[in-house]
């Protein structure tokens, strides 16, 4: 039984039902989403990490959102909400109840164990007793830790508070955050706070007032994000309490009191998201500590990439938050009770310190902790095993390997898949891409402008000798190219300089710059060219560059806002759901990126190389191909694609009506055939819509001595993009 249906709820029980277990859903509201649907209106997703930017999630996450996309035409919260019941209620495992308010557990003799469930049906006017061998929280709240007497803790960590002397002792507060609608009136509106209005938007945090000037500089009219930070004493109890104190605020005492004279208050969110949740206490609690210094844990089981609480942030805002060096491990002793036998959780009121619970927050962190979570009940229930002996060596590490083979995350590093007969065979393309100059192909550029740019793209053979970039200059100016060496997580920022020059410019001019540093590349990873200077220039971008090959430009102040950058760049990413645009680049020798032999390597997204299969630019008058081949017949069942999904792309903070309703660089049409033992080719499969990147295919056992994926279409680009192919 999963409580709760946000990102984390719903990817619990859709990962639980596909493992074999009958699951129930109970959210307390009329539609999922939990803090990213229409009564809340949480902000999917914090900005870019500039410290490591193919961030999007892949596995079950990926696939939720490729089906909102398809699905939600609109672009907006009621569509999102359509679309997340459509891919719940397709699998037949699970049965779902809205609006069904839970609110009492019955507890085994011990206390150590979770009968049932019961529950109040506003729908239905019934009441409900579910019961179930494993429990998941994912209220947001920690509701079946309380329901259930789970050891746990709320607000600041009592070990924090009791280190510091009464002297210097800080003074505990509390965050709300609420959502409202403002519009306009044709005539003036005048407004009288309500005596139950118990504070004054004036005693908010500055931050907090902050962040609301900035959304009505951005619009007066629409939705605000409204939070409130304060010493407990004066902390709301409700929503409306904090959106009528800042109203009265602002029609009544601010600079804007005139401007908003006219406006009204057309809705207040019935969501309310509190700071100080019930946090359930497990094996493991995870620290700040562990993120900061990249702690890898032999049972973690989910990644997250959210930011980390800078001591005194927001709920909502990323300002003052802290962007880590890497994505952070979350162990699977912090997603079970180490009282309550049969009780898993994830988000939030997970095992961890106050601090964290900001960083659980992040709705797709969250949602990674629910496929965890619901993944490990559903084993649970399959080996007849409790939570802390799945956490033990063995038995979590069959868990990690069969989630990897899912495309989910669990760990910073690459999970070693001996299985996989692709590690035999040969593989050989109808093409590769040969250059990553595509401009000439009727390509319409954009330029865009700083005086102090950095091109990131792979290198994979020893030496580059040259490097030409098309650049734009408006008048006479020193230009300095400086290339670095990647550095930290996947050599995701740049590190040790290997060769700088200066070249001095007479005259407006535009077009080919080459330098030739001629150095040697030791490893393959990414390398970064960092091009300055004392003006303002301009570099041409190609639309649908191909992947790894990106630009950044120097951030300005006003987005300096988050700390801990290891750098003063930020990359330009797509807005749409497809491919970034990238600087037209040669490098000399070619560096041979995207040959076939990575669609085999073990990764199915971008690491410290690009590490996919790319062909030529085409129509598909003609099928590009994978082939594998290998020199003894081999007995297959099972054969997993991994399509390219753009993970440069990030989806809006909103729901948002994009052009495409597909990521344009997944493969859309493609056949399977096996090679038999006589030299004949057979069809396994036809797929003519995908809009998947990971595709799963089973058959009867079947002898082969080689495979061939071929692909008709894409949905958008001119070329087919493939990060692996597995065999089993």
């Amino acid at each position: 039984m999963v409580l709760g249906g946000g990102l984390a709820g719903m990817c619990a029980a859709v990962s639980a039902s596909r493992k074999g277990v009958n699951v129930a859903l109970i959210e307390r509201r009329d539609c999922l989403g939990g803090k990213v649907s229409s009564e809340v209106k949480f902000p999917f997703d914090s900005r870019v990490n500039p410290n490591f930017f193919f961030q999007r999630e892949s596995g079950l996450l990926d696939e939720l959102l490729s089906e909102t996309l398809s699905e939600n035409v609109e672009g907006t919260y009621a569509g999102q909400a359509r679309a997340f019941r459509k891919w719940v209620t397709r699998e037949k495992r699970i049965r779902l109840f809205l609006k069904t308010q839970a609110y009492e557990t019955e507890m085994n003799e011990g206390g150590d164990k979770i009968i049932s469930l019961q529950a109040i049906s506003h729908l239905e006017e019934r009441r409900y007793f579910f019961f179930a061998r494993f429990f998941v929280d994912c209220s947001g709240i920690g509701a079946l830790v309380q329901f259930s007497g789970a050891p746990g803790e709320r607000g600041e960590d009592l070990s924090a508070l009791e280190s510091e002397t009464h002297s210097i002792s800080r003074v505990r507060k509390i965050q709300g955050l609420v959502c409202m609608r403002v519009g306009k009136s044709n005539r003036k509106v005048p407004y009288s706070c309500p005596d139950w209005i118990r504070i004054k938007w004036e005693d908010n945090s500055l931050a907090a007032r902050l962040e609301w000037i900035k959304s009505l500089n951005d619009s007066l009219l629409g939705d605000h994000l409204l939070e409130w930070s304060a010493p407990a004493a004066e902390s709301p109890k409700e929503g409306e309490e904090i959106a009528w104190a800042a109203w009265d605020y602002l029609k009544n005492r601010s600079p804007m009191k005139d401007a908003a004279s006219n406006l009204i208050v057309e809705d207040v969110s019935s969501g309310f998201i509190r700071s100080d949740v019930l946090r359930g206490r497990g094996d493991y609690e995870l620290q700040p500590e562990d993120l900061i210094n990249g702690v890898r844990f032999p049972d973690s089981i989910a990644v997250g990439r959210s930011f980390l609480d800078g001591g005194d942030s927001l709920l909502s805002s990323d300002a003052g938050k802290i962007c880590l060096p890497s994505p952070f491990e979350i162990p699977l002793r912090c997603l079970y009770s180490r009282k309550v036998k049969n009780l898993f959780w994830a988000g939030e009121h997970a095992s961890c310190s106050s601090r964290l619970c900001s960083s659980l927050r992040h709705p797709p962190t969250a949602a990674q902790m629910g496929v965890a979570a619901g993944f490990c009940a559903a084993t649970c229930v399959e080996k007849r095993r409790l939570p802390r002996t799945m956490a033990k060596f063995g038995y979590v590490d069959q868990i990690r390997r069969e989630l990897s083979r899912l495309n989910h995350a669990v760990s910073v590093q690459t999970i070693e898949d001996l299985e996989n007969l692709c590690q035999d065979a040969a593989m050989t393309a109808s093409s590769c891409l040969s250059t990553w100059n595509l401009h000439g192909m009727n390509r319409p550029l954009r330029n865009v402008i700083s005086n102090s740019f950095i091109v990131q793209f792979p290198a994979c053979e020893t030496r580059i000798e040259k490097v030409g970039i098309m650049l734009e200059f408006e008048c006479s100016c020193k230009v300095d190219f400086r290339l670095l060496l990647g550095s930290g997580h996947f050599c995701s920022f740049p590190g040790n300089c290997i060769y700088s020059t200066t070249i001095s410019i007479s005259q407006s001019s535009k077009g080919w710059f080459e330098i030739n540093p001629n150095c040697e590349i030791r490893r393959k990873g990414w390398v970064y060219l960092e091009i300055s200077s004392s003006a303002a220039f301009s570099i041409p971008l190609q639309p649908n560059s191909p992947p790894g090959i990106l630009l950044s430009r120097k951030k300005e102040n006003w987005e300096k806002t988050i700390a801990n950058s290891f750098g003063e760049h930020l990359p330009i990413l797509p807005k749409y759901p497809g491919p970034a645009s990238g600087p037209i680049l040669e490098i000399t020798p070619h560096q041979q990126a995207y040959e076939p032999a990575y669609a085999k390597n073990l990764e199915h997204r971008p690491t410290s190389l690009p590490n996919l299969w790319i062909s030529q630019p085409t129509s598909f008058r003609y099928p590009e191909f994978l082939e594998l081949k290998w020199q003894e017949e081999k007995d297959i069942s099972v054969i997993e694609i991994c399509f390219d999904s753009s993970y440069a792309f990030s989806y809006a903070d909103l729901p948002e009506q994009y052009e495409n309703r597909t990521i344009c660089s997944l493969v859309k049409e493609y056949k399977l055939y096996y090679l038999d033992g006589i030299g004949r080719y057979h069809q396994l499969a036809h797929e003519v819509e995908n809009i998947q990147s990971f595709r799963h295919h089973s058959f009867a056992m079947f002898k082969a001595h080689g495979l061939e994926l071929e692909i008709l279409s894409t949905n958008g680009i001119d070329r087919a993009q493939v990060h692996e192919i597995r065999v089993y």
